[in-house]
């Protein structure tokens, strides 16, 4: 997995200047107006939030923002809210996830930027970019995930650019599909039966054999043996986005989605974990999207048949249309290429990162395999 060209990063200082004569103020009060999030300042992000993301925020987003940010609580969110506060008006906002990587042995503590929001008003004068590179000095690996048409070229400037994500997707059902391009009803319910029907043979043919006795069981908490399992997965040679019960304890609990675990059982010991999280999409129709994939490096190929076996034939039943995963493992990709899964292709779907760790920025430059999946990301 080599890196993506990257161009020359902006500037922290020049950046600071423009902003600064564009809101009026110094590089020095600028600074000093930038800092963590308390609670004093969650009406005001809720109201930012609401006005930029709109329509798209369809769950409790004071239960989402407090459950995500600390805002100055002790042992509450996985990370800071920080703000740009002038004469008590907010005028950006950054969130930060904390992150803890590891490569052959060598831990590196870092975060995630999210939730980059500018007033309306204030677009295009470069406090969007002054926040990123504020950020982009605190943490020896700081990683930006995902992005939409208007921040892409934002982040891609202020962070080196890394492999896209690539995304994989297993159609389930072909209702929508042929009544799309076949109008008369009868016949597209019969194309649509057997494009089903064909596609269930295809996935049991790919999938039935080589499970090598492994069960597969749909659970309502992370199961015992999970800490053996996190060990068991861990590879020397891939950065490892590390995770723990109590990192997917408090992932799983936000109040943003629902997920489904499905464990993976051989001869009673814990071999493999899968969470999925159904997603509403148009005309009342549902998609599935497999946010983690954990399995044991000695048998992952059967434990991987046998997970995405149960998964399928689940998501199948409940009338999801396809499943998707979005992968940045490339250990996995081929296993889910050989179980019909269908490749295809998102600009948005970025990575890019600053790192001042020499031995880890040197092991992906030269291609080293990561860890991460959804579950770090929610999925967005």
């Amino acid at each position: 997995m080599s890196t993506a060209p990257t161009r020359p990063a902006l500037p922290l200082d020049k950046t600071a200047r423009l902003v600064a004569r564009a809101l009026r103020t110094t590089p020095d009060e600028l600074a000093s107006s930038f800092r963590p999030a308390t609670l004093d300042d969650l009406p005001q992000i809720l109201a930012l939030r609401a006005q930029t993301v709109g329509e798209d925020i369809d769950w409790d987003d004071q239960a989402y923002m407090l459950w995500r940010y600390s805002f100055g609580r002790q042992g509450c969110g996985a990370g800071n809210c920080w703000v740009l506060v002038r004469d008590g008006a907010l005028l950006g906002m950054v969130g930060t996830e904390r992150l803890s990587l590891s490569l052959a042995g060598e831990h590196t503590e870092g975060f995630r930027v999210m939730d980059i929001l500018i007033p309306p008003d204030l677009e295009g004068k470069g406090v969007g970019a002054w926040l990123l590179l504020m950020m982009k000095s605190q943490a020896p690996v700081v990683l930006a995930v995902g992005s939409n048409p208007s921040s892409k070229r934002l982040v891609t400037r202020v962070f080196d650019a890394l492999p896209n994500r690539r995304i994989f997707i297993h159609p389930i059902r072909f209702d929508h599909f042929m009544a799309k391009r076949l109008k008369l009803a009868p016949l597209g319910w019969m194309a649509s039966r057997l494009a089903d029907w064909g596609m269930r043979v295809a996935t049991a043919w790919l999938l039935w054999g080589g499970r090598r006795g492994v069960a597969v069981r749909k659970l309502d908490v992370l199961p015992e043996g999970l800490d053996a399992l996190l060990a068991a997965a861990v590879r020397p040679d891939r950065v490892e986005v590390q995770r723990s019960r109590a990192h997917l304890d408090w992932r799983l609990s936000t109040p943003r989605a629902r997920f489904d675990i499905w464990g993976a059982w051989k001869h009673g010991e814990l071999v493999g974990l899968m969470i999925t999280r159904p997603d509403a999409i148009n005309e009342g129709r549902q998609a599935w999207m497999v946010m983690d994939v954990v399995v044991n490096e000695r048998m992952k190929e059967p434990v991987l048949k046998a997970l995405l076996w149960r998964v399928l034939s689940q998501a199948y039943r409940q009338g999801a249309d396809y499943i998707t995963v979005v992968s940045y493992r490339q250990d996995i990709e081929r296993h889910l290429l050989r179980a019909g899964f269908v490749e295809q292709y998102n600009e948005y779907r970025i990575m890019a990162w600053a790192c001042t760790n020499d031995g880890l920025r040197a092991a992906v430059e030269a291609g080293a395999d990561w860890s991460f999946n959804e579950i770090h990301g929610d999925g967005g």
